[in-house]
C-alpha cells in the first residue's frame, strides 16, 4: 500500500469559500478526464532525514491530527464507504472506533511517516499548481524554473528551502482525513487529505507540459457535487465523498 497527499487548496469567494480542482488529461492511464483535488504519491525524497532539521515546533507530536480523529470527524466503516458508490452522501453519522476497520486506519504512529507526507502534499501542490506554502520573508515563490526541477527531481526540494533559508509554512497545512483504497485493485493507497488556504501573492497555474495537469477551476464545494450529478463535472469518488463532508463540517475550511 502505498502513502499519499492531497491538498484542498481554498480561498474566499462571493458565494462562500472556492476550492481549486485540477483535472487529469484525457490520455491520463488512471482517472482519465476526472477532476480532482491537487496531490500524488509520497517520494522516497520525501522521507529523507534532511526534513527533520525543518520540521514544525513541536515534532514529533500530531496534537491537531490526533483530535481531528477523536472528534470523529471523518470515522465510517468500510462496508458503508463501499455502498455509497451510487449515494456517496448518504452520510452515516455514528463515528467508528478508530483503527477498527481497515478503510479508515489508525493515525500511523512512526513520526517519520507524518512528516514525510506532509511533505509530499507541499511539494505536489507546488509541482501542480504553482503554489508553495512556505516560510520565506519578503517572497512570494521563489525565482527562476525550480517548479519544472522540482517535479522531474522530488530531492531538489529540499535543495529549494536550502536555497532560500526558508522553512515549510506547517501551520497553513492542516489535517482533514485520511482514506484507504478498498480491498480488490491492485494498487492500493492510504491518502491523508488536507485543507491550506490560498497563500497571499499566489495563483495556481497549470503547467501545460508536464501532461500531469489538463487544467484547473475554482469553485465552491456545493456547485461542483450540482454539477457532477448533472454529469458535467466528473469527479473521482473520493473526491466526492471529501466535498460532501466539507458541506457537513463548514467550519472544516475556516
Amino acid at each position: 500500500m502505498r502513502d499519499a497527499a492531497t491538498v484542498v487548496l481554498h480561498r474566499p469567494g462571493r458565494a462562500g469559500r472556492e476550492v481549486f480542482f485540477v483535472r487529469r488529461p484525457q490520455q491520463a492511464r488512471a482517472f482519465a478526464g476526472v477532476w480532482a483535488f491537487p496531490g500524488g504519491s509520497v517520494d522516497a525524497a520525501d522521507r529523507s532525514p534532511l526534513w527533520r532539521e525543518l520540521a514544525p515546533s513541536g515534532w514529533p507530536s500530531w496534537p491537531q491530527e490526533a483530535k481531528t480523529v477523536e472528534n470523529g470527524r471523518w470515522e465510517i466503516s468500510q462496508e458503508r464507504f463501499l455502498a455509497w458508490w451510487p449515494e456517496p452522501f448518504a452520510v452515516d453519522q455514528t463515528p467508528a472506533a478508530a483503527g477498527q476497520d481497515d478503510l479508515w486506519p489508525a493515525i500511523d504512529p512512526d513520526p517519520a511517516s507524518h512528516l514525510a507526507v506532509r511533505v509530499a502534499a507541499i511539494r505536489e501542490l507546488f509541482e501542480e499548481v504553482g503554489v508553495l506554502l512556505w516560510d520565506a520573508p519578503g517572497l512570494s515563490l521563489p525565482a527562476g524554473n525550480w517548479r519544472e526541477a522540482v517535479g522531474a527531481q522530488a530531492r531538489r526540494f529540499i535543495t529549494l528551502f536550502a536555497r532560500y533559508g526558508a522553512r515549510p509554512a506547517w501551520p497553513g497545512l492542516r489535517y482533514l482525513g485520511r482514506l484507504t483504497t478498498p480491498p480488490g485493485p491492485p494498487a492500493r493507497f492510504q491518502a491523508r487529505f488536507f485543507q491550506a488556504q490560498l497563500p497571499p501573492g499566489q495563483t495556481p497555474s497549470i503547467a501545460l507540459q508536464g501532461g500531469e495537469i489538463a487544467e484547473g477551476r475554482w469553485m465552491t464545494p456545493d456547485a461542483a457535487l450540482e454539477q457532477a450529478e448533472g454529469g458535467r463535472f466528473p469527479l473521482v469518488m473520493p473526491t466526492r465523498y471529501v466535498l460532501g463532508r466539507l458541506l457537513q463540517c463548514p467550519d472544516a475550511l475556516a
